[in-house]
């Protein structure tokens, strides 16, 4: 059962980041359509993002005790 949560974690830690990156490309961001800026919500979404995949990994290679 923690392998299967480490690994929805792992995902949508995943997603998050994905969604930071391309924020701009797919219309989240807030800056003009032709200049696209990595901005500190978009920096705040990857690190967050990066430390929920890491959390789910370290879930799934967990040993047991």
């Amino acid at each position: 059962m923690k392998r299967i949560t480490g690994i929805i974690i792992s995902a949508a830690g995943l997603v998050l980041l994905c969604i930071s990156l391309l924020a701009d490309q797919i219309g989240f961001g807030d800056v003009d359509p032709d200049h696209f800026v990595i901005g500190s919500k978009q920096i705040t979404g990857i690190v967050i993002g990066i430390l929920v995949f890491l959390t789910g990994i370290f879930i799934v290679i967990r040993k047991k005790k």
